[in-house]
């Protein structure tokens, strides 16, 4: 599989390490590296134009140019018949997500995106059919940042989105404190999804260390995932009988480490298996879509 990369330095090298990673795995890659400067975007507007002789030579682009320039280098790479896989950047438009999803659709083409929170260890331990569930999502960030605000607010409403089973919103409530704007404090949500799975997001800064845990529980299963200690403790029934007098089940906890493999990579693994084997992307752009849309209701509530 002939694999081009298309981005700023630092993408280009991520992806590069990978890609190897990956090959080393045992899957046949070849790699076609095309790095862009994202500071002059002249150098885009140079590559589309020789796009042609680099699109030829690949079957696969990971793609990671400026918002203004995503959908039109990603719909060059679908009209020449390539697979391509986008790197996730909430400045597109919902509009310009579902032109690009329905160009895919007409290209035969898989359109995959990095939404990595798919592969957290957390559904790992999940049981594969549960009934009605919550999550909680606990971040502290002890340096205080609107960036990384933002960037928290996105990466918990993605694992929403995957732990929800990618089912429609219901019904969303939210506040956000600022005590100096335009730097946001504390934001607390109430996320409700059709399938009846609950979930509350708390999010504050500045905090006096770095927290970041999930705690998941439903029928006959608890977890909680400190991914700021690399742990996850998972609750286990050790007896059936019922404490009477005291009205519970006694209990166990397995805690156990976080694999070290990186979300991003395991994404991009399974995204070239699927297309290796000829499959649909396991995170497309529709995907990326109906995460774009949780967001934007997210906000709406906000303003």
């Amino acid at each position: 599989m002939r694999i081009g990369i298309l981005g700023h330095k630092e993408f280009v090298v991520s992806r590069r390490d990978m890609l190897s990673s990956i090959a080393s795995s045992g899957i046949e890659i070849a790699a076609d590296v095309e790095e862009i400067d994202w500071g002059e975007p002249a150098i885009i507007d140079e590559w589309l134009n020789q796009k042609p002789e680099v699109l030829e030579k690949l079957d696969v682009l990971l793609i990671s140019v400026p918002a203004a320039y995503m959908y039109t280098v990603t719909e060059q790479v679908l009209r020449n018949g390539l697979h391509a896989y986008l790197h996730w950047n909430t400045s597109i438009s919902i509009s310009e997500y579902q032109k690009l999803a329905e160009l895919a659709e007409e290209a035969g083409s898989e359109l995959g995106i990095d939404l990595p929170l798919k592969y957290h260890p957390l559904f790992n331990r999940l049981p594969s059919r549960r009934s009605t569930s919550v999550l909680s999502i606990q971040k502290a960030l002890a340096t205080p940042s609107t960036h990384a605000f933002q960037k928290a607010i996105e990466q918990s409403l993605e694992l929403c989105y995957h732990y929800a089973n990618k089912s429609e919103v219901q019904r969303i409530d939210a506040q956000v404190v600022r005590s100096k704007p335009p730097i946001p404090d504390t934001l607390l949500a109430s996320i409700r999804f059709q399938n009846g799975t609950y979930i509350h997001i708390h999010i504050h800064q500045p905090a006096s260390k770095s927290v970041h845990t999930v705690h998941a529980s439903g029928t006959g299963f608890s977890i909680e995932v400190d991914l700021e200690q690399g742990t996850l403790k998972q609750t286990q029934q050790t007896e059936e009988e019922q404490d009477q007098e005291n009205g519970y089940i006694q209990t166990a906890f397995e805690v156990s480490s976080l694999p070290t493999v990186s979300l991003d990579e395991a994404a991009l693994k399974a995204f070239i298996i699927a297309i290796a084997e000829e499959q649909p992307a396991p995170v497309s752009i529709f995907d990326g879509l109906q995460t774009k849309r949780i967001i934007e209701k997210l906000r709406k509530c906000l303003r």
